[in-house]
């Protein structure tokens, strides 16, 4: 009753969702609405166009996205829907592995799914759909439990049915969540070498066999990969196995999402907020422990140690970037979580409990009479959690949102998007000219009102971020450039945290922002840009920064407005640790009495010249000085040239600027008129 009434309510929320499309403009719903529309117009994901987090997520999202329109109404139902809906399965399916009982099965699926929505943070979308990406190392798991004495022959080597089953969703893991993937084929390995090492009486046959399978795993990728790129295999393999990685440290793991140090390492793992994560996870350890303890199987022991070892590989092989434990984490919680909610399940219909006769002990009846009471918390869980789904879909009027939902199936995104988007694309609107070029930094349902597919960046990159590897991002740059578009829309600081932070590493395109358009309109998250190419700016002199101990002082600002320098250095980062240069974090650290700036610059270690801007407020001066941050000792970054040349950048395209600095003083708590208020219409103030 719980789980079919759910299942009702997720339906209606989906659809009232998808007429009233309200995600966040940067991720979220255009994260994957934007790679939908390119597989409809034919285009072949992982070579016309990258997907970060695994190229076969789009293709599992576009069956639904195709049946409900492909527009943003489709794309944001199918993506409501599917994440709960692929989370049921994979959980019943593992469930059923170990139990072979459907009824227990459908019991554990309810009170994991209250678990999750509790505590565990793959229900939903959420997380650039952590949920999904996690799904097949969930059903290799289901296949690791899943006994059966059916084999099949290869070579005259017998492999169980289940350990076929295992070696497939391993090789289909890697194009499904790429680290989730790699992570759980690493699990796997470990695993089977373990029981080489400690069980095995022919070690370097069954060595042999360990690295065959390996061998399976990876063709089994490949293929899919072929399959999925329309015959490019190596360019979204190259993207999700160079690329991305080679750019974690650097890009993402900065100032603006943070990284791994010694100062924050216990800190963020043991923060407050993720008491419910780590109370889970000890749980679920404790009871692996316990069930190993009392199911004398191989299979089922070798199970557990592939859930405990995936998910801490899922930890670990992702904090050499950003370092986020609530977010990377949650693979090894929801495979606790899993076992916890399964040990639950068998140890209240375990016959052994309950065909006690009544003439034992008092220590059986104990037992009994904990067993008992163990039951009581997921009867009262399922029945508090069933009423208050049965008086969510009440409050629903059904046929409304149905045939709303119809009417949105064949209108436009304009109609589906919440009265915020509307506001918002009405406010450009009257400034963008039909047929005319319009580059968005983050694509959106700006684009697809006005007319225009995507962005011109023949890399297919449709937000700015997925631009990574150098030749990739030189391209884009270079396209963006050669392009001249007629617009472009770029988020506002004080909306998107990491506007400043795409400053520093797409200056070559802001720069050109800056100087060569007119900001001619805003709204509460983006701003729109004309291009105005006819302007004439000053000629730009370059001036030489002397260098003292590693850092460097730009002139104090003496006039009464901002200036901004575009700032160039070579620079030599190195680390002393062998094949640890990428790890460490080389950074320049921007100083000011007025904090301009809030993030460090940081500087990837395979590149020797760097360019970025520095603003000065008036009276202010700026020094700039390097240093290395991070777990690797021993990492150094030296500086051995720097110039810099004012930009002339007119007043009212310095309103973004001025927007990111009120956004720090507002942060900072820096009072303005006796309010916890800062506009760029009033940013002066806090300079008197």
């Amino acid at each position: 009753m719980f789980l079919g009434t759910f299942l009702a309510w997720l339906i209606l929320v989906s659809l009232d969702n998808g007429t009233h499309m309200n995600t966040f403009a940067a991720n979220g719903t255009f994260q994957l609405y934007n790679p939908l529309r390119r597989l409809s117009a034919g285009q072949a994901i992982g070579f016309d166009f990258p997907f970060f987090h695994g190229i076969g997520i789009p293709l599992l999202h576009w069956p639904l996205f195709a049946l409900l329109g492909e527009g943003v109404f489709a794309a944001e139902t199918a993506k409501w829907l599917m994440s709960p809906i692929i989370f049921f399965l994979s959980s019943l399916i593992f469930f059923y592995a170990f139990f072979r009982n459907i009824k227990k099965s459908v019991v554990a699926l309810a009170l994991f799914t209250i678990l999750s929505l509790f505590a565990i943070d793959v229900v939903w979308p959420g997380n650039s759909l952590i949920g999904i990406r996690g799904t097949f190392p969930v059903l290799v798991a289901a296949a690791l439990l899943w006994k059966t004495d059916r084999k099949l022959v290869i070579r005259r080597q017998a492999l169980a049915l289940n350990e076929v089953a295992a070696l497939l969703l391993l090789g289909l893991s890697l194009p499904f969540g790429t680290e989730q993937g790699a992570s759980a084929i690493l699990a796997y390995a470990f695993v089977k070498f373990i029981a080489i090492l400690t069980l095995s009486r022919s070690r370097l046959l069954d060595s042999g066999i360990l690295l065959m399978k390996g061998l399976y795993i990876l063709a089994i990728a490949f293929v899919t990969y072929t399959i999925f790129t329309k015959g490019h295999p190596l360019s979204a393999i190259g993207y999700a196995f160079i690329d991305v990685p080679t750019d974690q440290g650097w890009y993402f793991g900065t100032d603006a999402q943070g990284f791994l140090t010694w100062g924050n390492l216990l800190p963020n793992l043991f923060d407050w907020s993720m008491r419910y994560m780590w109370i889970v996870i000890a749980f679920g350890l404790v009871s692996a422990f316990l069930l190993g303890k009392v199911i004398h199987l191989r299979y089922f022991k070798e199970a557990m140690q592939y859930l405990v070892i995936y998910g801490v590989l899922a930890f670990v092989l992702t904090i050499t970037g950003y370092y986020s434990p609530s977010s990377q984490l949650i693979s090894l919680e929801r495979m606790m979580g899993l076992v916890l909610v399964m040990s639950i399940v068998y140890i209240t219909f375990s016959d052994s409990v309950w065909r006690l006769k009544p003439t034992s002990n008092l220590i059986l009846y104990a037992k009994r009479s904990s067993v008992l009471c163990l039951m009581v918390i997921p009867i009262v869980l399922i029945s508090l959690n069933l009423y208050s789904k049965i008086s969510a879909v009440k409050d629903y009027d059904v046929r409304s949102t149905l045939l709303l939902a119809k009417e949105a199936q064949h209108s436009n995104d304009y109609f589906a998007s919440s009265p915020g988007w509307k506001t918002s694309i009405d406010t450009f609107r009257p400034y963008v000219k039909p047929g005319k070029t319009v580059w968005s930094l983050y694509t959106s349902v700006y684009d697809t009102t006005f007319g225009q597919k995507w962005n011109p960046s023949k890399g297919g990159e449709d937000y700015i971020i997925h631009a990574l590897g150098d030749e990739r991002r030189a391209n884009y740059s270079s396209d963006f450039l050669k392009t001249h578009p007629d617009y472009v829309i770029t988020l506002k600081p004080s909306y998107f945290v990491f506007e400043e932070w795409l400053w520093d590493y797409h200056w070559d395109i802001y720069q050109e922002i800056f100087n060569n358009y007119t900001l001619i309109s805003e709204n509460d998250s983006h701003y729109l840009w004309k291009a105005d190419y006819h302007r004439e700016a000053p000629p730009r002199h370059a001036s030489v920064a002397d260098i003292k101990s590693d850092a460097i002082s730009l002139p104090k600002n003496n006039t009464h407005r901002l200036i901004v320098y575009s700032v160039k250095i070579n620079y030599k980062a190195h680390s002393a640790l062998p094949l640890t240069s990428r790890i460490p974090r080389y950074l320049l650290d921007v100083e000011s009495k007025y904090s301009a700036q809030r993030y460090r610059i940081s500087l990837p270690s395979q590149k020797n010249i760097w360019s970025f801007p520095v603003v000065i407020m008036p009276g202010d001066t700026v020094n700039i000085s390097a240093t290395t941050d991070g777990v690797i000792p021993f990492s150094d970054l030296s500086l051995e040239k720097a110039t810099y040349s004012e930009l002339a950048i007119p007043q009212d395209n310095m309103l973004p600027i001025e927007n990111n600095f009120c956004y720090i003083q507002h942060k900072n708590k820096t009072p303005i008129n006796n309010r916890w208020l800062c506009t760029p219409k009033t940013y002066e103030l806090i300079l008197k």
